[in-house]
């Protein structure tokens, strides 16, 4: 993918709060790493770019994948530091490295051990996804259930204030009857004394 016109480099500073992010979070698929994303962007310092997911994702492949520089004796720490964050995403995903060379006496045993770590890294998918869902239908519910409440408050206040209007044009029809009345009797008064 072409690098997008306009974006920077990643200083120091942007890639140590990047493996400090990934060791945090150690994200294994997209939906972690978008969440990561998010979290690196709302955190970012003013000035600084803002980096989609895939961006970080690949600036941490590239770190993690780079080998010690031929007669350097030790890795920079950036890189070794992303080392070790990538041995603990694999840990996370339970991966096992096999051995190129190792017994040919035991190819089924090898095969059925990257099944049952394929299944179980699977099924903790699935549960992780499924925890998602049920998140989000009760994110959904407790919306819906908050609508609700707010409709039924405005319809009572609606009801009460209707009831206030009608009793207080019910007590100005009552007070201008009353008012004819007294003005009916005044005339009254007044024709008999004329």
């Amino acid at each position: 993918m072409p690098k997008h016109s306009g974006t920077t480099n990643y200083s120091t500073a942007d890639v140590d709060r990047l493996l400090t992010l990934v060791e945090k979070m150690l994200p294994l698929g997209r939906d972690e790493w978008e969440r990561l994303a998010m979290t690196y962007n709302a955190n970012r310092p003013r000035g600084s770019p803002e980096r989609d997911f895939e961006s970080l994702r690949r600036k941490f492949k590239v770190l993690h994948s780079t080998r010690k520089p031929t007669g350097v004796q030790e890795i920079p720490p950036l890189i070794k530091n992303a080392k070790e964050v990538k041995s603990a995403i694999d840990d996370k995903a339970n991966v096992v490295e096999m051995d190129d060379e190792a017994d040919n006496d035991q190819p089924d045993f090898c095969f059925e051990t990257l099944l049952l770590l394929r299944e179980e890294s699977e099924r903790k998918a699935d549960a992780r996804r499924a925890e998602e869902d049920q998140r989000r239908r009760d994110e959904k519910a407790a919306n819906e259930a908050r609508l609700l409440e707010a409709k039924a408050e405005a319809e009572a206040r609606r009801r009460e204030e209707k009831l206030e209007r009608e009793d207080r044009a019910r007590r100005e029809r009552e007070d201008a009857r009353a008012r004819t009345q007294e003005l009916l009797i005044l005339i009254g008064a007044l024709t008999k004394k004329a």
